[in-house]
């Protein structure tokens, strides 16, 4: 065994933990491989008394719920007013023609989200149940927000619930993915300039682009939709619940079998097409409840279960912490813009078929995968061309030999 001091000039720790000494770069002072050649040994030979899948249950146990929960009061805080518009918002409002459209690209910035039994208590100290929608649920927001401060970790080194060995393990494991861990990697401006001339980044954004519209198409008006088949407010309330419950139950499906089969494609057009499907057939089939409900939920399917996968096989095919997310950021940022689309795509005027809306959502659909298509054309093409002879890394963090993790 040699000595603790020939054992740290190299990179590695000699105590039973092996945990992996940093190695910051002198210009960046971000941590870069200290082993020969600049190469990365696999991160289970350098940790093998660490337990893989107990690190990962543990990890997706501490963050995957608090980060559900997150994006859940999110989506909410942009679409609960649809569920207020129920409960009398634009009666009291005296909302008329396109004004309600417009409070939607108003509210677009966010609010607060609702509570189906709101209603419950329409005229409790003067307010009305829609105004109670946004003061009990938006109390609720911002109390989440402040507890998730501290709960959630942004990096493994913040992660106080993991032992010092299994931080030094998921290092090494994001290593392999993105360089370093990103803690100490600053976002720069050449980050921003990297983005902007990759054309991909534009198929990126147009991918989710598409999705949002109808994803926000149908979360501001299928209460409308629902309550124009002939339901009172409380029914329609209840028979928003089942379209969403099967989205979940049926994204999650989709995106496990897409992990296992590290596949992104096809599973992202899947869902592209099955929404297609359900508002095509409420654009073409009128006064048959059944049939109308039905294509909401093929509607709710395919967008709620092809926008994540978009999201992660564009964000997984971006290299290095900084990079990946300003990427997200873009991609997120312009998809969002759709919601504006989306606010005016069912006028009352269009009611009860609202033709123009349903148009525009399938266009969209069809516009994202078209974007997906070219994406993966582009991701395939230039994988064929990367060099992975040239492994060093240059002053921005890349390397040459970066794979692209999800070419389909």
């Amino acid at each position: 065994m040699s000595s603790t001091g020939d054992a740290e000039s190299n990179g590695m720790r000699t105590s039973s933990d092996s945990i992996t000494k940093p190695v910051l770069d002198e210009k960046t002072g971000v941590e870069v491989s200290s082993l020969d050649g600049g190469s990365s040994v696999d991160y289970k030979t350098r940790f093998p008394h660490v337990d893989e899948k107990k690190v990962l249950r543990k990890i997706d146990l501490r963050v995957v719920p608090f980060v559900f929960i997150i994006n859940f009061f999110t989506f909410l805080d942009r679409v609960n007013i649809s569920n207020a518009t129920l409960f009398g918002l634009k009666q009291d409002l005296k909302l008329q023609g396109n004004q309600y459209n417009t409070a939607l690209l108003i509210y677009l910035a966010g609010s607060f989200a609702g509570m189906n039994n709101i209603c419950h208590m329409d005229g409790m100290r003067g307010y009305r149940g829609w105004r109670w929608v946004f003061i009990l649920e938006g109390t609720l927001s911002c109390v989440l927000a402040f507890v998730m401060f501290f709960l959630v970790s942004d990096f493994p080194e913040e992660a106080s619930w993991l032992s010092e060995d299994e931080k030094a393990f998921v290092k090494a494991r994001l290593q392999e993915d993105v360089g370093q861990s990103g803690r100490n990697e600053p976002v720069r401006l050449t980050h921003f300039v990297k983005l902007f001339k990759d054309y991909k980044s534009y198929l990126g954004a147009v991918m989710y682009f598409g999705l949002i519209v109808p994803a926000y198409s149908f979360a501001y008006f299928s209460p409308t939709i629902i309550q124009g088949l002939g339901h009172t407010a409380i029914t329609t309330q209840l028979l928003s619940i089942p379209p969403y419950f099967a989205a979940f139950v049926f994204g999650m499906i989709i995106s496990a079998i897409s992990d296992r089969l590290h596949h992104r494609f096809a599973f992202t057009m899947l869902g592209i097409c099955i929404a297609i499907v359900g508002f095509s057939i409420l654009f073409s089939v009128h006064n048959h409840t059944n049939v109308e409900y039905g294509a909401l939920f093929l509607a709710a399917i395919g967008t709620y279960t092809a926008m994540p996968l978009a999201l992660c096989w564009y964000s997984m095919n971006v290299q290095g912490h900084a990079q990946r997310s300003v990427a997200g950021a873009f991609q997120i940022g312009f998809g969002n813009v759709g919601g504006i689309i989306a606010s005016y795509a069912f006028l009352a005027k269009d009611a009860p078929k609202y033709l123009p809306g349903y148009s525009i959502c399938i266009s969209f659909a069809c516009l994202s995968g078209l974007a997906c298509c070219l994406y993966f054309l582009a991701i395939t093409l230039q994988s064929k061309r990367r060099n992975v002879e040239d492994g060093e890394t240059s002053s921005d963090g890349s390397t040459s030999d970066f794979r692209f993790e999800y070419i389909s």
